[in-house]
């Protein structure tokens, strides 16, 4: 225990019994302190150290960021589009009586492979119709898939029926078209008739 002090001179005070000599006693503690203080230095600089290797919590990782990235999407190839052709009953009986320059056989040709590619069919009789729209969608088994959209219209009639789309078959049967649906089978025609259906040649009282 240091002694009780009332004047201190360099290494020693001054109490009752005159001066003392304190160095002695304050060695050990003079020590103890010493070593306090560098253990609290080492203490410290290994906190500091290890913050340091760890890694930053804050941001995620690079190889994070990339993988939640949303995929882009793969190129939707566009459809070709074959043209129109018309008739007065699309079933399977079709007769064609008009249809642009190579209609029918673009539709064949893109059928090889089942590429997209679409084609128009108009129907039309004395007050009603109907425009469908003949897309080749895919592969299949026993041909290609295709996907008929039907706007039916009439003369008069409001409101105009709902479009109908129906998942179909399509398949060659020798140079003609056939698109097998869920409510029956369409015939495309290779080639246009000769006249339209119920076209009469010589009416009454011409020459």
């Amino acid at each position: 225990m240091l002694p009780r002090c009332r004047r201190w001179s360099g290494k020693f005070c001054w109490n009752r019994s005159g001066w003392a000599d304190v160095e002695p006693a304050m060695k050990p503690r003079f020590a103890w302190g010493v070593a306090g203080l560098v253990g609290l230095v080492a203490v410290v600089a290994g906190c500091a150290s290890a913050t340091g290797a760890r890694p930053d919590l804050s941001a995620p990782p690079a190889s994070f960021a990339i993988s939640s990235l949303a995929p882009t999407p793969s190129a939707v190839p566009t459809a070709e589009t074959c043209g129109s052709v018309e008739t007065n009953d699309f079933s399977a009986a079709t007769v064609l009586y008009q249809a642009d320059t190579d209609a029918v056989p673009c539709l064949v040709r893109a059928m090889t492979t089942c590429r997209p590619a679409s084609l128009y069919i108009t129907q039309t009789g004395v007050d009603s119709g109907a425009d469908y729209r003949l897309t080749i969608t895919g592969s299949a088994t026993n041909g290609c898939k295709g996907r008929l959209h039907v706007n039916s219209f009439a003369l008069g009639a409001f409101p105009s029926p709902t479009p109908i789309t129906a998942e179909c078959i399509t398949r060659m049967q020798d140079t003609d078209v056939l698109i097998d649906c869920p409510d029956g089978t369409y015939l495309l025609p290779a080639s246009v008739a000769s006249q339209r259906v119920g076209q009469i040649d010589n009416p009454p009282g011409r020459p």
